[in-house]
């Protein structure tokens, strides 16, 4: 999770590559493949939920014919946190932190007016993270998944 432009995806791309190595069948979804492949349109708080709850009963399916499933979108919204930790017997959620200053000059709705835009026209509710993982672009992707994915074998072993 994290604001569009904080390297969600780059980074869950280069760790399921990681993990895949590890643990056999390692998928990634991305949420904003998702939002396009299933024709999710609308950007607001109800849109983003109902489209996060979307993202995790495929998650779920997924989950349930034993893949390892690594999602990245925004979903900072309290309702799919929940949703998740009661459906997942095992759910580590990550918190991609990034500095919006930077992230306005990758993402050019940072600086031109829209509505509905996490970080700026909306609030990201108050979560629990199992991992932070800070981007302040000084390190690499691939050392960024090696961090996370040291994070996720910590986490594992409680």
């Amino acid at each position: 999770m994290g604001l569009a432009g904080v390297g969600k995806s780059t980074v869950g791309e280069a760790l399921s590559i990681k993990l895949r190595n590890q643990f056999g069948d390692t998928i990634w979804l991305d949420g904003d493949s998702l939002r396009n492949s299933l024709e999710i349109q609308g950007h607001s708080r109800e849109a983003r939920i109902n489209a996060g709850m979307k993202y995790l009963n495929l998650s779920r399916m997924l989950v349930c014919q034993s893949k390892f499933v690594i999602l990245t979108s925004i979903g900072l919204q309290k309702p799919f946190e929940d949703y998740a930790r009661q459906n997942f017997s095992r759910y580590f959620q990550v918190l991609i932190d990034g500095d919006i200053n930077s992230l306005s000059d990758e993402r050019s709705f940072y600086r031109i007016k829209t509505t509905d835009v996490m970080g700026v026209d909306m609030s990201p509710d108050l979560l629990s993270f199992d991992f932070v993982l800070k981007n302040d672009r000084t390190s690499s992707i691939d050392e960024l998944a090696l961090k996370l994915e040291k994070g996720l074998e910590n986490w594992m072993k409680v």
